[in-house]
């Protein structure tokens, strides 16, 4: 197939060849063998030249789950005569020996039982259920193969269980072919190749196996992938979570102190159920027999051992423990109980959420408490989703803007109910990069104005290109429930809101958006018992504020439909993922008149990239643009402490976005200088600026400048070009001002243009 390449800046023909390795598979299915200069991916791999179609479904980004609904993948292999595709699928071989003896992950030496290890080489490839294994140097005599290769081929190496342990009679089973396929990951790449014979190469996307190898008949066979954002989203948070009985008739309480906070220790019939934390607190709910009184504590002291556990006795939240004491002592008549619960504060909660395993501090993010997983017999519990950090886009999550929001986790739920909610409050959504990580990205537009440039040269000539004014991203009507209580596990508010003006324009098929609010309490919300303890979570809001804040997702771009183009592109264009960010530029003159539902056109607008689908056997890949509306950031503006000439001190306090204001400035770039007073501006440029609180100006201001009063502003309307950003990152293009012109004097009110930097 044909491939517009940008090889040496040209738009020269080049073969697009596809290769797919599975994870754990020391085969790579390619289309046909490619240079192992070019294919880097590949080392160490046997090629299989057998790929005789490969078909990619649609990605497509929902609105309203706020995630990327990715694309599945199907491939077809024909096999060769030797029947080596059959032989590689047999998926039903009975195992040829088990493990002996139990090993660490990162064991080198691996012991076999005696009878199987005769069916074992020096140097074969060994499957068990979790992990690819090359075997180094087999002993038949000893049983054993050491300088083995653990976690081969892209698997991960696994603790190796044997018959070591209690109540086994033997180990992990031991096969020379693959024991399963379901659940590994698969890599598509794409190989661009000249006639010499070299070229690059490029991971198109990552899948997870979701059906055996199915055979066609013949030669033929066939694999089927779903995109790994369903295997991701699919995950939960709050696995295996248990509730620990306080046991009753149990010798009294022990009272301390640490800390100086006062802790008592009680007898539960299971500590385990919990786990301290490495930073965060581990917090526990208390409830009553009944469930009619209950308090959230922190828990201080764990031991397994003896079954007892220690918390502190200052109720956390608003909650108070003498409301459920009595319950816990003895002659109470027992049955109290406690369960675990994780309040992630603002900032990087999600991270914490997705990573979080065992507690251990294995990584950055890593820090909610849970059991570990000690055997194959207990599968150990967990807080967090436990995500893997190769499986994350670390930078992407931190890059983001967090809401005032405090996740909670108190039970079960999936991943894509938690960041639903969280993508809704910060006005993103999340994907699934190339290399199969879960990232996150905004919505709305971004300051940044590197994009990919779509062309003349980017559009398959003759292809449709269409523009349609989105309507179903519209909302009339919405609900929320909030004010989430871990103590009830119930919402206390429930808010409706209609708009009226959308719903008088969509009456007739009124779409309605629905959401749960778990991370925001509501203050001031009358509880239906008087006497239960009250409750409020970090990230309380006043309930005056939820129809703003429902509005905003409800409406939209301010209740506009958003304007979407479906166009074809060239393959060069395959890099683009849902998410990313395009310009319209210079597009063949029968799209440069592209309508912009506004009177004017689509030339130089921006776009996200909202679906995609490649054609890999027609040469194009199929896009859905979203039209962004252009980011509106007010113009740095400081005011002038006072002024000698063409040199203005600035001030590092009023109006100023840090105590540098020259950092909103660029030297050649054109300001305006307000004279409040007399309601005059003086346009010019900066020419130097030398110092921190200095900026000195192509013409002295042709009035006397009034000090702590007038004002000067960057202006995206004089000097050169206004391509370039300011020092803040902001393209002068984005920019408005908000002083009046002329401004207005002081008698109606100072002129002051908002805060700047958020």
């Amino acid at each position: 197939m044909t491939f517009y390449a940008t090889v040496a800046g040209s738009n020269a023909h080049v073969d697009l060849v596809l290769a797919l390795r599975v994870e754990g598979i020391p085969v790579a299915f390619v289309e046909r063998t490619v240079p192992s200069a070019v294919a880097s991916a590949l080392l160490g791999y046997t090629q299989f030249a057998g790929l005789t179609r490969v078909e990619e479904g649609e990605a497509v980004l929902d609105m309203q789950q706020r995630r990327e609904m990715a694309a599945t993948l199907q491939v077809d292999i024909l096999d060769d005569t030797a029947r080596t595709l059959s032989a590689l699928f047999s998926v039903n071989t009975r195992p040829v020996a088990y493990i002996r003896l139990d090993g660490t992950s990162s064991d080198t030496e691996v012991r076999f039982d005696t009878t199987g290890v005769a069916a074992l080489s020096d140097g074969q490839v060994i499957y068990t259920d979790n992990e690819t294994i090359i075997l180094g140097s087999v002993s038949q005599a000893q049983a054993r193969a050491i300088n083995c290769t653990r976690g081969a081929y892209g698997s991960t190496a696994a603790a190796l269980y044997g018959e070591t342990a209690a109540g086994r009679t033997d180990g992990e089973s031991v096969y020379t072919v693959p024991p399963n396929w379901v659940g590994r990951r698969a890599y598509l790449y794409g190989y661009t190749l000249d006639a010499a014979g070299s070229g690059f190469e490029q991971l198109l996307g990552t899948w997870i196996i979701d059906t055996a190898p199915l055979h066609r008949g013949d030669l033929s066979w066939s694999l089927s992938m779903a995109s790994v954002a369903q295997e991701y989203y699919e995950r939960t948070v709050g696995y295996g979570l248990q509730t620990a009985t306080i046991v009753s008739n149990a010798a009294r309480p022990t009272f301390s102190v640490v800390g100086g906070r006062d802790v008592v220790q009680f007898k539960v019939d299971d500590a385990s159920v919990f786990r301290l934390g490495t930073t965060y607190p581990t917090y526990a709910v208390l409830l009553s027999p009944e469930g009619d009184r209950a308090c959230i504590v922190e828990v201080q002291a764990i031991n397994t051992a003896t079954n007892d556990l220690s918390f502190y006795m200052d109720g956390i939240f608003g909650t108070r423990l003498p409301d459920v004491f009595p319950f816990l002592t003895v002659g109470s008549g027992g049955g109290a109980t406690m369960r675990p619960l994780a309040m992630l504060p603002p900032g990087n909660a999600p991270l914490y959420a997705l990573v979080s395993r065992e507690g251990q501090g294995a990584s950055t993010y890593d820090l909610l408490p849970g059991r570990a997983i000690s055997s194959v017999d207990n599968p150990g519990w967990r807080l967090g989703a436990g995500f893997t950090t190769s499986e994350i886009d670390v930078a992407s999550w931190e890059n983001i803007g967090t809401p005032n929001l405090t996740l909670i986790i108190d039970d079960q739920m999936s991943v894509a109910d938690l960041l639903r909610e969280w993508c809704l409050l910060s006005d993103t959504a999340t994907r699934v990069d190339s290399q199969g990580r879960l990232s996150v990205f905004s919505i709305s537009s971004t300051r940044s104005t590197t994009s990919t440039t779509l062309d003349a040269g980017s559009v398959i000539p003759d292809s449709r290109v269409e523009v349609v004014a989105d309507e179903d991203s519209i909302f009339p009507l919405a609900s929320i429930k909030t004010g989430y209580s871990p103590l009830t596990r119930d919402f206390g508010v429930e808010v409706s809101l209609v708009d009226t003006v959308t719903a008088r324009r969509h009456r007739r098929a009124p779409q309605t958006f629905d959401l749960e609010m778990r991370s925001l309490s509501v203050s001031g919300v009358p509880r239906s018992d008087p006497d239960a303890p009250a409750f409020t979570h970090p990230s309380t809001v006043r309930l005056a504020e939820l129809p703003t804040m429902l509005a905003n997702i409800q409406r939209g771009d301010g209740g506009l439909a958003r304007r979407l183009i479906r166009l074809s592109l060239t393959l060069r264009h395959l890099d683009l993922r849902i998410g990313d960010v395009v310009t319209l530029s210079g597009l063949p003159d029968a799209f440069s008149t592209l309508p912009n539902m506004e009177g004017g056109t689509l030339e130089g607008a921006r776009a996200r990239v909202i679906a995609r689908r490649p054609r890999y056997d027609d040469g194009r890949v199929d896009v859905q643009l979203a039209i962004l509306e252009p980011v509106v950031v007010i113009c740095p503006s400081c005011v002038i402490a006072s002024a000698a000439g063409a040199t203005l001190t600035l001030s590092t306090t009023d109006d100023a976005s840090t105590s540098t204001p020259t950092n909103d400035f660029i030297v050649g770039r054109g300001v305006q200088v307000y004279d409040v007073s007399a309601n005059a501006v003086h346009s010019t440029s900066v020419a130097s600026i030398p110092a921190t609180n200095q900026i000195v100006l192509a013409a002295a201001p042709g009035f006397v400048v009034e000090a702590g009063v007038d004002v000067v502003t960057l202006s995206p309307y004089f000097g050169a070009s206004t391509d370039a950003a300011s020092a803040t990152g902001f393209s002068l293009s984005e920019m408005a001002i908000t002083v009046p012109t002329p401004p207005r004097a002081p008698a109606f009110g100072v002129v002051n243009t908002a805060p700047r930097w958020r």
